[in-house]
């Protein structure tokens, strides 16, 4: 590892602009390291993923962007309703109650807006964003990585680092490359949305939360307020009910599942979709690898937990946490860089003991799935086992979360 670090271009190389990717970039850059950022697209651009948890306040202020959120004008949450299918009551979770949550009140955001304003973040705190590069391939060896990529005019360039992040959302370059994606049985949803208007909504400080209607067939429906007129609406249907239900046109099957929920009718009376249809799968998956030599994976290329209205309990997105950050040492050795990977809750977890919520009833976890969830747990304490993970954590052996 001697005089390695000298023939590194960058110290830490991030796959990937999203919110795991540029909090990672940021989180590093603010304690000096060198960061390189490749994103293959150009920001903004849509994504999914709307509806915050208060956990995330927490990740923003540690990366110095709370601030900025806060003045970005989106919209204040302050909870969440669930109505059953029979539309009889709806139980309302307000985060104020909820004594792990220091601040409660989050945010409803535009992703194409939030993404970007923390990639620029990442920009203003040291890291380089190169944008419209997209990975081709990453060679390891026992002095670093480098990385092939094509640029935005198809050129091909490299690069070399000593540690690479894996920020690449659902694609998992290197998650895939050295495991897979294990899809949990209990959530193998797909999900089919758009954004309304015409839509009424609580009114004071309930306005801007989040409202969810199950189905009897243990699917459920949102609807996110994201600005003063528009709603995101969207249906999480089991892939079985899909496969038999589905119409031509993601249009025509988020207007069927909405029309087979009748709990909601009342606040689709009047709604009008201003936005096309859009759909996605692998809804819910962990990765079967999050960490290896000079490599870690965060954010969606490590895991995607679906809320639990069929599987587990509420755990840290509702529906998609936004960000979830690896673990470096906190002294680093001159030209030396570690890395670990501690995937950061953001969210009430309810731990590997936790229950599943079925119809309204939390029922005990299978043994097989309560194994599963410390094995979720273990996984990123695997790094320090790794053979460049223990020459790090010889050095001086004191291993901490940045953010």
């Amino acid at each position: 590892m001697d005089g390695a670090s000298g023939r590194w271009d960058y110290e830490v190389a991030v796959i990937g602009g999203g919110p795991g990717g540029s909090s990672a970039a940021t989180a590093l850059a603010r304690r000096g390291r060198s960061v390189v950022v490749l994103e293959r697209e150009r920001f903004p651009r849509f994504h999914i993923g709307e509806s915050q948890l208060p956990w995330t306040n927490e990740i923003l202020h540690a990366l110095g962007a709370r601030d900025i959120i806060a003045a970005s004008g989106f919209v204040e949450k302050w909870g969440a309703s669930f109505r059953a299918p029979d539309g009889a009551a709806e139980r309302y979770a307000d985060f104020q109650t909820a004594l792990e949550t220091p601040t409660p009140q989050t945010f409803q955001v535009l992703r194409e807006r939030f993404d970007e304003i923390l990639l620029r973040h990442s920009e203003k705190c040291g890291a380089r964003v190169l944008e419209e590069h997209r990975l081709l391939d990453a060679v390891f060896d026992r002095d670093g990585v480098t990385l092939r990529f094509a640029d935005r005019l198809g050129g091909n360039g490299t690069l070399r680092a000593g540690v690479v992040v894996d920020a690449s959302g659902r694609t998992g370059v290197l998650v895939k490359r050295f495991g897979r994606h294990e899809h949990d049985p209990l959530l193998l949803n797909i999900a089919v949305h758009a954004q309304y208007e015409g839509i009424p909504r609580a009114t004071g400080r309930r306005a801007g939360d989040i409202r969810m209607f199950t189905r009897p067939d243990m699917g459920w429906l949102w609807f996110i307020p994201l600005s003063d007129t528009v709603i995101s609406v969207g249906a999480v249907i089991p892939q079985t009910v899909h496969r038999r239900e589905s119409r031509p046109t993601p249009e025509e099957s988020l207007a069927h599942y909405l029309a087979d929920t009748p709990a909601a009718a009342p606040l689709l009376e009047r709604a009008q979709r201003v936005s096309p249809a859009r759909f996605d799968a692998d809804y819910s998956y962990l990765a079967s690898r999050m960490v290896g030599d000079r490599w870690v994976a965060v954010g969606d290329a490590a895991a995607f937990p679906l809320p639990a209205i069929r599987g587990r309990v509420l755990r840290s997105r509702l529906p998609r946490a936004v960000v979830l950050a690896p673990a470096v040492p906190r002294h680093l050795p001159r030209r030396r860089v570690r890395a670990g990977g501690k995937l950061a809750p953001l969210g009430n977890d309810p731990g590997p003991g936790g229950g599943v919520l079925r119809g309204g009833r939390r029922e005990a976890r299978s043994p097989e799935v309560r194994a599963r969830a410390r094995r979720s747990l273990e996984r990123p304490l695997a790094f320090t086992r790794t053979a460049f993970g223990r020459r790090l954590q010889r050095s001086d052996g004191d291993w901490t979360p940045f953010v």
